[in-house]
């Protein structure tokens, strides 16, 4: 058995709750993670075994007035959801893949009110964004052969066989040249 705070009682639904005028056959109570911000939208719920047992005989009759017939691995998917006691109750839990509406006026109110009596373990502070800005100089030196600087410097910046090494402590390249005769 495991523990959770944070749940409360709510109502979901699937499109068909609309779609038949509101049958109250296909609206499901539930309870609700006031923590889990839901899959793309959609309800996560936990039914208790009177309400999942309703919803799976929900699903045995659509399933059966299909026109492409019975989607029978979809069906036994559902089956395999296990029980789990959470809060002392036996409840199945419903994940991100199902398309589950809240059907509920005050599920904000009730997400919000259980919310704000729990504290934060670590309380985030409002940050603020900063500009940082990193400026390295790297300094390499290699050594080339030319008739003047001018050349020696061209052939620094086209060449790409050169053999370019760290220098240490200067902050610029140098170019020394020496004219011999």
């Amino acid at each position: 058995m495991r523990e959770n705070n944070m749940l409360f009682k709510s109502k979901v639904c699937f499109d068909d709750y609309y779609e038949k005028n509101q049958d109250p056959s296909l609206i499901y109570d539930c309870w609700l993670d006031a923590t889990s911000k839901g899959w793309n939208g959609w309800a996560m719920p936990y039914l208790e075994e009177s309400e999942f047992n309703k919803f799976m005989e929900n699903m045995k009759i659509d399933f059966n007035n299909m026109k492409d017939g019975y989607d029978k691995e979809f069906f036994e998917e559902l089956s395999l959801i296990k029980p789990e006691v959470i809060n002392g109750k036996t409840m199945y839990y419903f994940g991100g893949w199902l398309t589950w509406n809240i059907e509920d006026d005050d599920f904000i109110e009730k997400r919000d009110n259980l919310l704000s009596k729990t504290k934060p373990c670590n309380p985030v502070k409002e940050l603020k964004e900063f500009r940082l800005v990193k400026i390295s100089t790297i300094t390499e030196e290699c050594y080339v052969m030319a008739d003047d600087w001018e050349k020696a410097e061209e052939l620094g910046h086209l060449s790409e066989d050169l053999d370019w090494r760290m220098m240490n402590s200067e902050a610029e390249i140098e170019v020394d040249f020496e004219e011999s005769e």
